[in-house]
């Protein structure tokens, strides 16, 4: 049974392993409500880990609102105008997502002793958005490939910062 805590917003076509290629599906239980990759638990188990729900799908939305606001609205008829997102929207912006487990992170990301990093590659138009998630914090982290820079978002997501802020840093 779904958990009416979650959206579901997601595809589960898009949501694919970084390390085997196979799928991810929702797995609930008491403690957690994840995303994991279709091969745990079998006997060829990739080890790639599993991503909170929320944190994926709020990712998501926060990129298309932010990042792919143009192609959203060129993809929205007035029957797809509501107030979130759908996962018929979503199918039309987005291409793949890709999840996978790191086991090195850049020295910015000290901060994540002992914690699971994820890194979710989100594929549109030919063209990469490449963010790093932590499992124990609320940090995510963007690559912004100009400049070989990550930068680390927590400020500008969830609406705390405008988007002129992120037209500013993204030179338009």
């Amino acid at each position: 049974m779904k958990n009416s805590n979650f959206n579901y917003i997601l595809p589960k076509h898009l949501l694919k392993c970084g390390i085997c290629g196979k799928s991810y599906f929702e797995s609930e239980s008491d403690k957690n409500n994840e995303y994991i990759c279709l091969s745990t638990g079998c006997k060829m188990d990739c080890g790639n880990a599993g991503i909170s729900i929320n944190k994926i799908e709020n990712l998501i939305q926060e990129v298309v609102f932010y990042f792919l606001e143009e192609k959203l609205l060129d993809v929205l008829t007035d029957k797809d105008i509501t107030n979130r997102l759908t996962s018929k929207t979503i199918s039309k912006i987005i291409t793949k997502i890709i999840i996978t487990k790191q086991n090195t992170f850049h020295h910015y990301f000290n901060e994540f002793k002992d914690d699971v990093v994820l890194e979710v590659k989100i594929i549109f138009d030919n063209q990469e958005l490449k963010f790093n998630i932590s499992q124990r914090t609320n940090y995510i982290y963007f690559y912004l490939t100009e400049f070989n820079l990550w930068f680390k978002m927590n400020n500008f997501f969830s609406g705390h910062w405008p988007k002129r802020g992120f037209n500013f840093i993204m030179g338009k």
